[in-house]
């Protein structure tokens, strides 16, 4: 059987949390759905990746003050 395969388009302006909310936030909701996910994280320029990937170790690693996903999820 074949994977089942689902594209997203996430069409707002500027501003609107776009990062937040796909970059950074559906990763780690779609890894607990799917923990062997391989997820990769870029953008046009390595510091701003590397920006997007530090507050996902954050949360994962329970260093996140405002976070309860590794405490829920452990």
């Amino acid at each position: 059987m074949d994977p089942e395969r689902k594209q997203i388009i996430v069409c707002v302006p500027r501003f609107f949390g776009k990062s937040n909310t796909v970059t950074k936030a559906l990763p780690l909701w779609i890894h607990l759905k799917e923990p062997n996910l391989t997820a990769y994280i870029g953008s046009e320029v390595h510091p701003k990746a590397k920006a997007f990937l530090r507050p996902m170790q954050q949360v994962l690693e329970g260093n996140d003050p405002y976070s309860w996903f590794a405490w829920m999820y452990g």
